[in-house]
């Protein structure tokens, strides 16, 4: 997206906003970082692990305590099977 049209569509977020090699970075960290060997279900940010932010914070970066929620993380799973038609061993 052009510069002139990002600054007009989002012009409180600029700040956010990545390059393609800057939004490529995390996910290049995540499949090469030896600090995740052995780790799974962790949100990343920002080529790092992502801190936990309250469900009540202004932020937009980190990961809230509903992304994170065995329980609701099983619920999607089965309604997910069902909308599916599927039954996957978890």
């Amino acid at each position: 997206m052009p510069d002139e049209e990002k600054q007009a569509a989002l012009p409180r977020f600029q700040h956010l906003l990545k390059n393609v090699e800057q939004g490529a970075a995390t996910r290049v960290w995540c499949a090469t970082s030896p600090q995740l060997a052995e780790m799974g279900g962790v949100y990343c940010e920002n080529a790092d692990i992502a801190r936990e932010t309250p469900a009540d914070s202004p932020d937009v970066d980190g990961v809230r305590p509903w992304a994170t929620d065995p329980q609701a993380a099983e619920k999607l799973w089965t309604l997910s099977e069902s909308w599916a038609g599927l039954e996957l061993d978890a």
